[in-house]
């Protein structure tokens, strides 16, 4: 998945009132974490996620 697939997702989910949920894989971690954005902030989620991760939805300050 790419940032602008992560994009069109999460708008699809605030117009049909749903929540996203998003796997987050966290360096020397033996599993993934699970972050659930609901509905209501799923905008200022979106704007968060495109400006801390790159096109390939690596975070820009830990890769």
């Amino acid at each position: 998945m790419n940032k602008q697939e992560l994009e069109e997702i999460f708008i699809e989910s605030y117009k049909n009132k749903m929540d996203v949920a998003i796997e987050v894989t966290i360096p020397h971690q033996n599993d993934c974490e699970t972050i659930i954005n609901k509905n209501k902030s799923i905008l200022n989620k979106l704007d968060f996620y495109k400006k801390a991760y790159t096109d390939n939805l690596v975070h820009s300050m830990n890769d």
